[in-house]
């Protein structure tokens, strides 16, 4: 397993200063994503008032979504949503690609993000695509399936935005997209990982039936800057 786990503690920060600093927007303490690419932004390990200062100006009256241990949100900030997020790494799962994914791209760009409105997985903006990975299955003539890697730091990346249309439900797309999507980490050299929420148990007992295992509790913050 990779060396420098504990990027993992502070995913997005790590992820904009190093693999995706081609996607950072942002000057002094704080980064964020492309509001295209993602909403995530990310504080340093130590979230000081002044990198506080930092995001502040940098949304601009806008919102963000941090992933972190210990979210603290000071005054001038208004939190719409706070959960605890599992982070699951890929130990045991079997690694095994789908004759069935396919590569998704800006073409598909319309049918991923109809398929993601409708059954939620997370946030996915118009070029999450363009992070890496991303995979789907159709069926019919029509996207039934997709995933793929979101965060990426050192050694990691993240699986994310898997998601099957539930009329195609019990054919098991979501599994077989996720360990596509694991297979195509490893391949590039890196292992892969997810979150979960907490408030989603039979999710994450899916997962550890794949192979993941729990690592840590992430606090992800959705909050606007006022």
């Amino acid at each position: 397993m990779p060396n420098s786990p504990h990027h993992l503690d502070n995913p997005v920060h790590y992820a904009l200063l190093g693999p995706h600093a081609g996607f950072a927007e942002g000057e002094g303490l704080a980064l964020r994503y492309s509001p295209a690419v993602s909403a995530f932004g990310g504080l340093p390990d130590e979230a000081t008032p002044e990198a506080w200062e930092d995001a502040h100006r940098l949304v601009q009256g806008g919102s963000l979504i941090v992933a972190r241990h210990d979210v603290e949100v000071p005054e001038g900030w208004r939190v719409d949503y706070r959960g605890v997020g599992r982070q699951m790494i890929a130990e045991s799962v079997a690694s095994g690609e789908s004759e069935r994914a396919v590569p998704l791209g800006g073409e598909h760009v319309e049918a991923m993000v109809d398929l993601v409105e409708r059954t939620k997985p997370g946030p996915f903006a118009p070029r999450t695509f363009e992070l890496g990975n991303y995979f789907g299955v159709f069926l019919e003539g029509r996207l039934a399936a997709m995933g793929g890697n979101r965060m990426r730091v050192d050694g990691y990346r993240e699986v994310s935005a898997v998601c099957a249309d539930p009329a195609f439900s019990g054919q098991g797309l979501g599994m077989e997209i996720v360990r596509h999507v694991v297979t195509a980490t490893r391949n590039d050299g890196d292992e892969a990982m997810l979150h979960v929420s907490a408030a989603n148990p039979r999710a994450q007992a899916l997962y550890e039936r794949m192979g993941f295992v729990v690592r840590t509790e992430l606090t992800f913050c959705a909050m606007a800057a006022l």
